[in-house]
């Protein structure tokens, strides 16, 4: 069984949220930043959406850290059970397990830059 520090996982997740709370903003000032932006809809109540985002990032944020600085750090928690549930490679390595393998591509070197 591989086990992590409760209160680094909740850090490291803590601050993944963030990097996606600072990518929202982002993405928010790309998307609503022009005010000749060709909307269909209604673009204050999509603008409203992206508000909400951010701000739901912003509160799991500070709720995790918050909870990773109440955990004693001799607690520990299973990291296979949490890789189990979890999808993406990037939170298995987050949990201290191997990521999946990198695919290969099938027609040799794929460079896009």
């Amino acid at each position: 069984m591989t086990t992590r520090r409760t209160d680094e996982i909740l850090d490291l997740l803590a601050l993944d949220v963030q990097r996606m709370a600072d990518f929202a903003r982002r993405l928010e000032l790309t998307v609503f930043g022009d005010a000749e932006v060709a909307y269909e809809g209604n673009p204050l109540k999509e603008m409203q959406k992206f508000d909400a985002l951010i701000q739901h990032l912003d509160d799991l944020e500070a709720i995790l850290r918050s909870v990773a600085d109440m955990t004693c750090p001799e607690e520990t928690v299973n990291a296979e059970t949490l890789a189990e549930v979890a999808r993406l490679g990037h939170y298995r390595r987050i949990f201290g397990l191997p990521g999946p393998a990198e695919p290969v591509p099938e027609a040799g070197h794929v460079d896009l830059f």
